[in-house]
């Protein structure tokens, strides 16, 4: 666990619907879930860490996997997506570095398909 990202986020590309959440249960527990709007809002592990899943959060599909703490296992968005990209086998999006003010969104981010990962400009 580090502190280097504030929070760890994800974009996945049209995962099987209960794909996400049966990753999340055997990764972590399921303890709670809720509904706010478009969003899931998952309750995971002792810890009650939360995720919020937004399906077709960005065009073209993508579903936004947000873990709102520093306190998750990986280091950074891309070790998530690493994960997550074996997982599901899909295309998944990250960061390419936590966010700052005035960062440029030229090649900010990445993207794991089948072939390798890439870097993309991208606004989600």
């Amino acid at each position: 666990m580090s502190n280097a990202y504030p929070d760890i986020e994800i974009y996945v590309k049209r995962p099987d619907e209960g794909a996400i959440r049966a990753w999340l249960d055997r990764r972590f527990g399921i303890t709670g879930e809720s509904k706010r709007g478009s969003a899931l809002i998952y309750r995971l592990g002792d810890s009650g860490m939360e995720c919020v899943v937004v399906d077709n959060a960005v065009k073209g599909g993508y579903t936004s996997v947000w873990f709102r703490s520093n306190q998750t296992p990986w280091e950074d968005d891309h070790a998530c997506a690493v994960e997550a990209f074996s997982e599901f086998g899909l295309e998944v999006r990250c960061s390419a570095s936590p966010w700052a003010d005035g960062d440029a969104e030229e090649g900010g981010w990445i993207r794991m398909t089948d072939k390798g990962e890439s870097r993309v400009n991208w606004r989600a």
